[in-house]
């Protein structure tokens, strides 16, 4: 298999689907690959909801007692945000800066071979380093 992913070329990886994105897995190097910006974005915002609805401590230790009692409130956060749902918007607008812990930057997918996309059953134009 083999990608481009911001210039530098990858063969000899393997592709993990344990997580909601597939992720490239090249010895050190951890990518998340999608099909596009939008469909990463989905992908977390559908995180948060899940986070929300089903682990209700992390949810609360990661948004904060004091954003929380602001939306409850009708407030808006130091970031303008007012609720819940707008956090949403503003996440999915920004993927990389969930899914690329390693430098918050997306990068460009310019290549992939049919072996890469069958495997992952799309072809992706952006990956989120990971580690």
């Amino acid at each position: 298999m083999k990608l481009k992913i911001d210039g530098e070329l990858y063969e000899g990886f393997t592709i993990e689907t344990y997580s909601d994105l597939p992720m490239l897995i090249n010895g050190k190097e951890e990518y998340y690959l999608a099909k596009s910006t939008e469909a990463a974005g989905k992908v977390v915002r559908e995180r948060w909801i899940d986070m929300q609805q089903n682990d209700k401590a992390e949810f609360r230790c990661l948004i904060g007692d004091e954003r929380l009692i602001q939306w409850a409130c009708d407030e808006y956060d130091s970031f303008g945000i007012g609720s819940f749902d707008e956090f949403l918007d503003a996440v999915e607008n920004v993927p990389n800066e969930e899914l690329a812990s390693y430098d918050s930057e997306e990068c460009e997918v310019t290549e992939a071979d049919e072996e890469a996309i069958e495997e992952l059953g799309f072809t992706p134009t952006v990956a989120y380093r990971h580690n």
